[in-house]
């Protein structure tokens, strides 16, 4: 495992311990390996079911929303700090999934929570899926088009 990954992974469990469950859950079902990508995904889809109990109105609604806040703000921190290797493991596994995690009348109300880091590069990633689906995107990258 990349030595900052697996950094990057305890600063998480710190400053989320809330997670660890779920971290050693995943840790167990890939035979003791981490999968960063999938892990972030994980935690990602955490965060999410944090950010909903903490909008519910409850009274444990405020110790959710710590949590998400805690957990947002890890990664986005982890943005800031430019190691292309944790940057392209938050963008596939924490920001590719994002939209899809949450229902279409949640959506943005749980972007306007993100950093404006991380809004920015989901803004880069929903730019790169749309591009995608556009003949000048298949060009540039000389894809023919089925017949």
């Amino acid at each position: 495992m990349d030595y900052g990954h697996e950094l990057w992974q305890k600063h998480l469990l710190i400053a989320v311990p809330e997670f660890r469950d779920a971290y050693e859950q995943h840790v167990s079902e890939y035979d003791g390996e981490v999968l960063s990508t999938v892990l972030i995904a994980d935690f990602r889809d955490f965060l999410i079911d944090a950010w909903r109990r903490s909008v519910r109105g409850t009274e444990d609604a405020p110790l959710y929303l710590g949590i998400l806040l805690r957990g947002l703000d890890a990664v986005d921190r982890a943005i800031l700090d430019e190691n292309p290797a944790i940057e392209e493991c938050i963008m596939t596994g924490f920001l590719e999934g994002m939209r899809s995690s949450l229902q279409p009348d949640e959506s943005e109300d749980f972007m306007r929570l993100l950093a404006p880091n991380l809004r920015s590069d989901l803004e880069e990633v929903d730019r790169f899926w749309r591009d995608m689906h556009t003949p000048q995107f298949h060009v540039m990258r000389g894809i023919k088009e089925r017949d």
